[in-house]
Order: structure tokens, then sequence, then C-alpha cells
């Protein structure tokens, strides 16, 4: 305590100096005056003891710094000052040293204008996501970063003043001595990196790929990224052969997903799978005739065990997600337009916005509400180069409903199917309408039959059948071939407006008779209500359906309306036996169906870049059937047989 004649005595400070002790009944401090601890470590160095905690590394002064507590006869004098830590002493040094590669070489704590620290950690940062390449990990940890470091930089380089000062030396000598290298940190792991390309190469394009390992989800594996206005020109073929780093362990499960008869053929299938990865791994190149790997390997395996095995006996489905291509499609900004396994349903799903991309590269080309040939010669095909990449488009003039207009569209095949529509368009607006001279060959009966059968109105009957004979004149045309500048258009015309009004008339001549037909026969269908014959009589109404519906003319053509006529007929003559005839009919309704099926699976899974013309003739020989298994007496047009038609089927499908 402080005497009581001191004037400290009221207010006491936290640290005096007093000339005398006097003990009574409490200890008493007397002359006293108040000091500054710090004036006792200035005064009384040589008696104070030190001690340092807590090192750590300091960003803005490039150094690492402890905590300094200071000690006087046990009165702490100073507490957790900021020092700094390599000045103590040598162990101090060296531990400031470590930890200034730690943090400011490795962790990259440390504010420098040395570019070659920045190229360090982006090579760091691409052998990390080389790893995912890879499927493998790769030992780019602190401590490989820590030894390359303390291998080259100064002894006594423990803060980033001292580096700065000793690289101003040094790098003159060796200005590469810090810049890493994949060897520098990979060494022998860098083996095999070259089979995980950066790019997909197809044709005239560069698809950059990137990597992902992520077990379980959607995105682990290769993923493809292609801007929208070139995803028109990506084709699927090739990419099943995955990139080279993982076509060996691609084939070795499809090897292994062969079911057990067709595995035993192959065994012992390591053997078996090591002799294919021989011939078709990674050190060979995908074959540019487009043939897939699965079809490859089934050729390979075939020679080697001598029975036929085929690329469908494979079973891909159950195949690692990560060996299977990801398609990612995105904008010129950047933006994800979408992403899946299925190519071919990215380019359906983003096909108009394909084409609004590729429309883009063609500025002032696209035009609407023509309503005559007025765009010269139109090219078949138009390129455009956009940021280094090759943008292509099929020009084509596209049917609007009362006019035309001139679009860029994405495939050939879209091309195709847009020109005839517009031409028909173009020929109904520059060519005489036969609409009265048709519209006179519908009786009153057959004005009556559309209405009871009530699918459709007369006006559109007529309709149909101008447009019918308006595509029979464009396939009937001398031109050869598509029609793509003015002189071929216009000698259409001429061709049409002589020809058009006879068509026209014709087909709906044709038209009549079949309606006519039709509501004889749906007043058939109507009367029979018996249970046992309800298979046929459903069959039937289907047939009937299926013939005369809205654009039956113009889906038949002129050439064949005549056809559909006799078809109907034949429908009602069998209608007419169908209570004599239950039982057979029961049994040809089972051979039919089943065939219609066939027919529909063949045309459903038919690409739509093959022609259909093949396909769309075998639907008249089963109508053709038809009439000779149900009312021979109306007489088929061509001998036929379900066993014909199958074999036609067949080479469809060979």
């Amino acid at each position: 305590m402080i005497g009581s004649g001191s004037v400290l005595t009221s207010k006491p400070p936290k640290w005096v100096m007093a000339g005398e002790l006097v003990e009574t009944n409490r200890l008493w401090a007397r002359v006293v005056t108040r000091i500054q601890p710090e004036w006792a470590e200035q005064l009384g160095g040589h008696l104070i003891k030190r001690s340092w905690s807590d090192p750590w590394w300091d960003e803005q002064r490039s150094a690492v710094m402890a905590n300094e507590k200071a000690m006087l006869f046990g009165l702490p004098i100073v507490n957790n000052r900021a020092v700094n830590y390599a000045r103590i002493d040598a162990a101090a040094a060296g531990v400031a040293r470590q930890m200034f590669i730690h943090h400011a070489l490795v962790a990259g704590d440390w504010h420098t204008h040395l570019t070659m620290f920045d190229d360090n950690r982006a090579l760091v940062a691409e052998l990390e996501a080389l790893q995912d390449r890879l499927r493998r990990h790769l030992d780019v940890d602190h401590d490989a970063l820590f030894k390359f470091y303390d291998a080259r930089i100064g002894a006594d380089v423990v803060s980033g003043r001292d580096f700065d000062r000793w690289w101003k030396t040094t790098r003159g000598k060796q200005p590469k001595l810090l810049t890493m290298t994949r060897e520098d940190l990979l060494g022998s792991q860098a083996a095999g990196l070259e089979m995980f390309p950066d790019e997909w190469i197809q044709g005239e394009h560069a698809y950059p790929l990137t990597y992902e390992l992520a077990p379980g989800s959607a995105s682990d594996g290769v993923t493809v990224h292609i801007t929208i206005d070139v995803l028109n020109q990506v084709d699927a073929a090739g990419f099943d052969w995955q990139v080279p780093g993982l076509r060996d362990e691609l084939i070795g499960e499809l090897v292994r997903s062969l079911p057990k008869d067709l595995r035993r053929l192959v065994t012992p299938v390591n053997d078996f799978v090591a002799r294919a990865i021989d011939e078709l791994g990674a050190g060979q190149p995908v074959p540019p005739n487009g043939v897939s790997l699965p079809e490859a390997l089934a050729v390979a395996l075939t020679r080697m065990c001598g029975s036929r095995i085929r690329a469908s006996d494979f079973i891909t489905d159950p195949v690692s997600r990560h060996l299977r291509t990801i398609y990612a499609v995105f904008d010129a900004e950047g933006q994800r337009l979408g992403i899946g396994e299925d190519l071919a349903e990215l380019q359906l799903r983003l096909r108009g916005k394909t084409r609004v991309a590729i429309a883009a590269a063609f500025p002032d080309f696209e035009r609407s509400n023509i309503t005559d040939w007025d765009v010269g010669t139109l090219p078949c095909v138009v390129e455009a180069t956009v940021e280094e990449r090759t943008v292509r488009g099929y020009p084509a003039l596209v049917d609007d409903g009362a006019r035309v207009s001139l679009r860029i569209l994405t495939s050939e095949l879209g091309q195709a199917r847009a020109m005839p529509g517009a031409i028909r368009r173009l020929l109904a607006l520059t060519v005489a309408s036969p609409r009265k001279a048709a519209d006179r060959q519908l009786t009153g009966s057959g004005r009556l039959a559309i209405a009871r059968l009530g699918r459709f109105r007369a006006d559109e009957l007529i309709d149909d059948c101008v447009t019918a004979a308006i595509d029979h004149v464009i396939a009937a045309s001398t031109i050869d071939g598509a029609v793509w500048d003015e002189a071929s258009f216009r000698l259409i015309q001429v061709e049409a407006r002589g020809a058009l009004a006879g068509l026209a008339t014709r087909a709906a001549s044709a038209a009549n008779d079949t309606m006519l037909a039709a509501v004889e026969a749906a007043r058939r269908i109507d009367k029979l209500v018996t249970g046992e014959l309800r298979p046929s009589v459903l069959d039937a109404r289907a047939h009937l359906l299926r013939l005369v519906k809205p654009g039956f003319v113009t889906a038949a053509g002129c050439d064949r309306v005549i056809d559909v006529h006799r078809y109907v007929r034949a429908l009602d003559r069998r209608l007419e036996r169908l209570a004599d005839e239950a039982h057979k009919d029961l049994q040809r309704v089972g051979a039919i169906q089943r065939l219609e099926r066939d027919f529909n699976a063949v045309r459903a899974t038919r690409p739509p870049e093959l022609p259909t013309h093949d396909l769309a003739e075998i639907g008249w020989q089963i109508e053709e059937l038809r009439v000779s298994m149900f009312a021979q007496s109306v007489g088929a047009k061509m001998s036929i047989s379900e066993q014909k038609i199958r074999r036609e089927l067949e080479k469809l499908t060979a």
C-alpha cells in the first residue's frame, strides 16, 4: 500500500517506484513516484528476462513475427509485443525461413511483383486439375513445393526483404532457378498425360475437353465443350472411342459385359482384353470411317475366338459413368445452354437456338414476306468465321403459311425438307389457282359424305387436292434436283400453269369417290356391334381413320389417291362379309397387325437423314396386302405376300 502521506494515495498509478518500504500492520511504500515500465526496460535491460511465443506470418511486413514477453524480477513489463522472429537467434531464424517458404512462396501470402510465382501457382493448379484427368492422385502437395524452394533459395532468406536482396544478385546468373516445370514436381508421375488431350479434333474444329473426378456425379468423366453456333457440325461418331487414356478401361468393361454364353468364348477374359487393347487401345487412332468402338471390338474378338460376336452383344448401359462422353453446349458468352450424354437429343432440343446463333453470323441475309422468287441464286451452304470457328449454315426458303421466308437452317436435311414446301407456296402464290375447277368435282353426295364423316370441311379437301397437284408438278418437273435459282423456278412455274388444273380436278374427283366409299364403310362399322366382331371392327375403324384423314390426298399424291379409293372400297367389302367370316377375319387381323407393328418399329428407329421413299413403298405394299387378304374381289395392284414385305423390311435393317 502507498503510505498515507503520499500525494498518490488517493489515486494510485499502475507502476510506482518507492524510496523505502516500511512494514507495520502492512507493507507500506513511502517516498513514491509514478514511473513507466518501459523505463525499466531501457535502464535495466541486463536484468530483464525475455520469452517469445506463437510465431506467425505477417503478410504486410512480409516477415515472420512473434509475441515477446519481458519480465523484471518476476514482473511483466512487456506483454504480447510483435517482434521480428528471425532476429532472436539462429534457431528462430531457421524456423522463420521455413515459415517464409511455406506461407510466402508455397501458399502465396505475399505481395510481390515477381510473376514467376504466379506462373508456378498456375502450374500447381494445372497439375491438381490433372488428377481429375488421370483419375489418380498426383503427389503435388505443400511438401513437394516446399522442397523445391528450400533446395534453391539462400540459407539466409527469412523474409520478403531478404528474398528481394538475394534474388537481385541471383537472377542474373540463374533466371530460371525458381521457375517450376512438371518434371520438377511430378517426375515419373507425368507419364501418360499426352493420352488425356485438352481438345478433341473433329474435322476442322477443335472442341475443348475438361475432366472431373466425381464418382457418382453426372459430371464424372470427360466433357466436350461445344459452342452453340457449331453444334450442327458435331458428329457423335468417334466420341464412343473415348480419349486414349480411358480407352483401355472402356475396352475391358465392354468385353466383360458380354452375356455369359459369349463370354465363355473369350476365356481367359483378361488375355482377350489385353489382346483387344493391343489392337484397339490407347495407341490406336479413331478410325476415320465412322466405325464405332463396339463394332471394331466385335470384329477383333470374332477374329480372335473364331465365333461371331456382334456390336449389339455388348451391354453399353452399365458401363461406368466416367467412361461415357458428356456434351456441354455454351453460347458465345460462355453461358451453358445444355448438357447431356445424348448428342442427338441435345442437337434436337437446342435446334432453335443453334439456328439463331448461326443466322447471327450472317447479318442481313434472312428475309420475310416473300411472295415471288426474288432471291437470286441460293447457295447450298454459307460459311463465316466467328472467333476462329467456322460457322456453317444451309440457306432455304421456308413456308410461313401465307408467305415465304428466307432462313439459314442448321442442316442439309432441314434444308431439303423445307425447300419443297416453300416452292409449293410460291407456286400457289404466283400461278392461277385451280380451286374452282377442282371444287366442281365434288358432287352433292360427296359434300354430304364429307359433312357426315366430320373430319374436315369441303374447302379443306379442295385445298388438299390443289396442294397434291402442285407437289406432283414439282416432283415431275424436268428440273434435275432441288430448285436453287430463279430460272429453275420459272420453268416449274410454266409447267404448273399448264398442268395444275387437270391434276387438281382428277385428284378432286378421286377424293369425291373416296369420300362416298368412306361414309358407306363408316355406316357399316357403326352397325357391327356384336362382341365377337369387336377386334375386327376396331381394326377396321382405325384403318379407315388412317386412310381418310386431313391431308390424305397430299400424303398419297395425285397418282396414288385413286388407290386410296380402292383401299376404302376393299375395306367396305371386308365389312360387308365380316359377320359371315368373323373367325377368318380375326386370324387375318392378327397377321396384318403384327406386320404393321414391325413396320412401325422399323420406321421409328430409322435415322432421319436416310431417304424415306423405300419405307413409304413398303407402307403401300401393306395396303395392297390388306386388299389381297380381306377383299380379293376388289383386286390388288400387285402380287404381294407377307413374306415378301418382311424381306423388304429385313433389307432396311441389315
